[in-house]
């Protein structure tokens, strides 16, 4: 009865969607020559993902796209007066390039046929040709009795690297593949990523599979109230083997640590999760949203698209992954549907009191002490623009503070009024780990990744050798560059 109700909701909703496109019930400019081809409803029918497909340019098809995310709220109440609902689902649109993607297969079919029929002593390598464009199913394929429009996904890209598709599919196949795993996340962990990497253990385990925590250090001590925790391991032994390894919140096997496995035979099949819009993917199956405001909200979607119930557990991680990376849902990327996957998770009974409280009012009295002399480093340069801070080993040894306590400093520097930018350099062996954070005018990802390193338009970071004198007025120099092509009159 659950699966027929599913397939008659997600009817309901593309006939009425598609409705509301061809009668021009939408009035925004925007949206373009546009058909819903399919909806996906999540287990208990609260979420749906909505399936546009465009004919149209790239432009064309992203506009349209926003600008039915934009009239989702009253998508929304409308769908609840022509179909008698009472709780219509929160509406994701998305952009599904199948019809797109048949036309370009067509047209590499054409092309063979009429190769055939010029030289048909050669047809068996055309039939090589088209298998290795491995076309992606069309609609029709995907819409069959049994996954029908509430079970489909994103069209499948030719390999299985789905950052543009955004298809959990693979994923999904390789969790339900697999039995043994090996989940972390980046070296120095935040709260997004050990959320993340915990959130998943819980979800592994709701499937029966058997998995491992690694991180290369001891988790700092404000993370240890998170589930699952306590069996993070410092090591894998080198005859131990995975059948999958799942690295969240990073793109490259480099940045998991010392003592990462960097054997494919060790790791087995290697999956990347991640949502920073310039990292370096180097996984067998990958799945990265820069759209996406946490990676904790990356693995809820993946629990519903393997049919997970999120238990309390589960919902303390995915909370504490977003509260983290969402600056306490207080950054751009906060949008009314992070709100709502954030309200799904309080309804599991979790206390936001006591996860905030562990996150931000627990510090160690060193980290204060660390604090207040970081501050005193504080440089204010371009009319007040930009604010430098940094840490050197001294002063970690003067107050007994360790690395991972300076999270969020840098955020001090940044909320100086007039600060559209901030770094701060922090002693590290070898040289200076930079942090980069702007009030949003300043891309300091495409900065980071200038310098090797990488992260959001608004949070960034890399790695530097040098003195602390060179390493800063070189990176100055290049920061006072960018401001000042975005504001004329800024002056070093």
């Amino acid at each position: 009865m659950s699966g027929k109700r599913h397939l008659r909701l997600g009817h309901q909703l593309r006939d009425e969607i598609s409705g509301y496109l061809q009668k021009g019930l939408l009035k925004d400019p925007r949206i373009g020559f546009a058909s819903i081809s399919g909806v996906r409803l999540s287990k208990d029918l609260r979420h749906a993902k909505v399936f546009v497909s465009v004919f149209g340019s790239d432009e064309e098809s992203t506009s349209t796209v926003l600008a039915l995310q934009n009239a989702r709220s009253f998508i929304r109440r409308q769908l609840g007066k022509d179909l008698h609902i009472r709780r219509v689902p929160d509406l994701t649109f998305v952009q599904d390039d199948s019809i797109a993607e048949g036309i370009r297969i067509s047209l590499i079919v054409d092309q063979v046929i009429s190769q055939e029929e010029s030289a048909k002593s050669e047809d068996d390598e055309y039939s090589d040709d088209l298998d290795d464009e491995n076309p992606p199913h069309l609609p029709d394929e995907r819409m069959n009795a049994d996954t029908a429009l509430t079970a489909s996904e994103a069209p499948s890209l030719p390999t299985e690297t789905v950052s543009e598709s955004l298809s959990w599919e693979p994923i999904v196949k390789a969790i339900s593949d697999g039995q043994r795993f090996l989940l972390t996340g980046h070296r120095h962990p935040d709260g997004d990523s050990l959320g993340a990497v915990t959130g998943l253990y819980g979800v592994l385990k709701a499937l029966g599979k058997e998995a491992v925590i690694f991180n290369d250090a001891p988790l700092p001590e404000q993370f240890h109230f998170l589930p699952y925790a306590e069996l993070t391991q410092t090591s894998i032994a080198p005859d131990d083997r995975f059948d999958v390894t799942i690295l969240c919140d990073c793109g490259s096997a480099n940045r998991a640590g010392h003592g990462f496995p960097s054997s494919p035979e060790q790791r087995g099949t290697f999956v990347v999760i991640d949502h920073h819009q310039t990292s370096e993917m180097e996984g067998d199956v990958i799945y990265n949203d820069p759209s996406a405001a946490a990676v904790g909200m990356l693995i809820y979607e993946l629990a519903q698209a393997l049919d997970v119930t999120i238990t309390q557990d589960i919902a303390k991680s995915l909370y504490t992954a977003i509260l983290s990376d969402t600056g306490s849902f207080r950054y751009d990327k906060t949008n009314p549907h992070v709100l709502r996957v954030a309200a799904d998770l309080l309804e599991t009974g979790i206390k936001p009191w006591d996860i905030s409280s562990a996150l931000y009012e627990s510090a160690p009295i060193a980290r204060q002490r660390l604090l207040a002399r970081t501050l005193d480093t504080l440089d204010i340069l371009a009319d007040g623009k930009l604010a430098t801070i940094h840490i050197t080993s001294d002063m970690f040894d003067a107050t007994g503070a360790l690395p991972h306590m300076t999270d969020g400093f840098i955020n001090f520097a940044r909320g100086i009024k007039g600060v559209e930018v901030a770094v701060m350099f922090r002693k590290q062996e070898g040289g200076w780990k930079l942090s980069f954070r702007s009030r949003g005018r300043i891309n300091v990802a495409d900065v980071a990744s200038q310098l090797g390193g990488g992260g959001h338009r608004n949070a960034a970071g890399t790695f530097l050798n040098g003195s602390l004198e060179d390493v800063k007025e070189s990176v100055c120099e290049s920061l006072m560059n960018v401001l000042q092509k975005e504001f004329l009159s800024v002056e070093a």
